[in-house]
């Protein structure tokens, strides 16, 4: 019994140390590259630098699917005690995106304006169980979605907050039911109401729509 638990603890120690040697000296882009393309996600940067513990891109473009939603000076990704951080800078304002071994995700933009969907974007989020936090951005364009300005205070699987849409200024709230695989992917419904009209805005957080009730 004593030989088998050493052969045992001898094989878990063997698979531990061949699992850093493999991180620590297998090319990480190939792995990352892997996994991004999984959830359509895609890099276009010009250069790449991998160290021990961080893979850093020189000035690029993110996409998912053929849509590009950012670009950036430089990404840096980095392993830190019980995560992973992507940190993103672009005209000299960083943004960071933390994600734990817990499953907890971070994300904090300060003054992001980097996308060609939103003009300007601030958000300081917890993703767990649910969403917490604020968000705000403005100069919000794409194919269903046009808002001048829209500021959110999350509180798990609720939000309020206020829209400014085609001149006018509505204040709502709204349901959100979280998808933990891909948070872009979690379901929205809110109402947002001013004078004399009321907006209805549906679908999911990468593929929102506002119409008019």
């Amino acid at each position: 019994m004593r030989r088998f638990s050493k052969l045992l603890l001898g094989f878990i120690l063997t698979l531990i140390l061949t699992a850093i040697g493999v991180f620590l000296f297998f090319p990480k882009y190939l792995f990352l590259e892997s996994l991004l393309q999984k959830n359509k996600i895609f890099l276009l940067s010009s250069g790449i630098k991998e160290e021990i513990n961080k893979i850093t891109f020189g000035k690029g473009r993110i996409f998912v699917g053929n849509e590009e939603i950012a670009s950036f000076d430089k990404l840096e990704l980095a392993l830190v005690p019980f995560g992973v951080r992507a940190t993103l800078l672009c005209r000299g304002k960083p943004s960071e995106v933390l994600y734990n071994l817990s499953g907890e995700l971070r994300l904090s933009f300060k003054d992001f304006r980097c996308s060609k969907s939103v003009k300007l974007l601030r958000a300081n989020l917890k993703i767990s169980e649910g969403i917490y936090g604020t968000f705000h951005a403005e100069g919000v364009s794409n194919k269903n979605l046009n808002l001048d300005k829209i500021s959110l205070n999350f509180r798990g699987e609720s939000f309020t907050g206020s829209v400014s849409y085609l001149g006018m200024e509505l204040k709502g709230s709204g349901k959100l039911k979280l998808n933990r695989k891909n948070p872009l992917k979690s379901g929205v419904s809110a109402l947002f109401k001013g004078k004399g009209i009321t907006v209805e805005v549906v679908g999911s957080l990468e593929n929102l729509s506002v119409r008019p009730r």
